[in-house]
């Protein structure tokens, strides 16, 4: 247990920095069904296969959201999302939320 969080902490270190000069890289995050470890496995293992994957991990065990990082020079969001759904699972990309407090919203409560 302790190996796996050490190892989320990691990739979530990777995730976080940039990328190698003169390579821009995205992040987009997907809500699946795939519900167990093995289903996981073979969603991440699929995505890292496409050309211009950079990493692919799912965020936790219970969430089913798998963050993918990519270079958008080689491979887009609709590519990775059909690689997952060819699997037979759901994926659903997931939005960033606005911050109310960044637009200056009426309600925000800071």
């Amino acid at each position: 247990m302790k190996t796996n969080l050490f190892i989320s902490i990691l990739l979530i270190m990777f995730f976080a920095s940039t990328s190698a000069i003169g390579q821009t890289s995205q992040i987009v995050k997907y809500k699946t069904n795939a519900d167990s470890q093995k289903k996981q496995d073979e969603v991440v293992k699929s995505i890292e296969n496409l050309s211009g994957v950079v990493a692919a991990i799912f965020t936790d065990d219970n969430s089913n959201v798998v963050v993918v990082r990519y270079k958008k020079s080689k491979v887009n969001k609709t590519k990775i999302e059909n690689t997952i759904t060819k699997l037979n699972y759901t994926a659903k990309q997931v939005k960033r939320r606005k911050s109310c407090c960044s637009k200056k919203a009426s309600g925000c409560g800071k």
